[in-house]
């Protein structure tokens, strides 16, 4: 888990599970994602993880294909985030 330098997205790294193929459609692969945020599956083709990424149906957290999925952080979560820095601090 990451956190941007300005606390507005976090980041995690999400695994494929399944590759899905049909032999009537060349060129469609289809991988089925579990969401690191909500636990959601999630089915993307992979040209669109690659592309501008795939978002969770239920999170709006965007999936890529490098492994990596990001979220934007609530106001709540930046609360929590930057009392947990002032915590470091001192």
């Amino acid at each position: 888990m990451n956190i941007s330098n300005d606390g507005n997205f976090e980041t995690r790294e999400h695994f494929s599970r399944a590759i899905i193929t049909s032999i009537k459609m060349p060129g469609r692969k289809k991988v089925l994602i579990t969401c690191p945020f909500c636990e959601n599956d999630v089915i993307a083709y992979v040209w669109s993880l690659h592309g501008r990424g795939k978002r969770c149906p239920d999170c709006d957290t965007i999936h890529y294909g490098d492994g990596t999925s990001v979220k934007k952080l609530s106001v709540q979560d930046k609360r929590a985030f930057m009392k947990v820095v002032d915590n470091e601090r001192y």
